[in-house]
């Protein structure tokens, strides 16, 4: 904070903003060279699996 002000006191806020967007766009390209991508999880079957039967529940109630 300091620096940005007293950049601020010579240059107006556009010094402090241009400086804050270099900064901001070097952040950018330096995660995306460096930060790995991630895998892509594998993707649930689209059928619905089948509903247990009452004889894997024992406890369970009968209609």
């Amino acid at each position: 904070m300091p620096v940005g002000s007293f950049v601020g006191q010579y240059t107006g806020w556009r010094g402090p903003f241009w400086a804050l967007a270099v900064l901001a766009s070097l952040a950018a390209v330096l995660v995306g060279r460096f930060i790995p991508e991630t895998q892509a999880s594998p993707r649930p079957s689209s059928k619905p699996s089948p509903a247990p039967s009452s004889s894997t529940m024992p406890n369970a109630p009968t209609c």
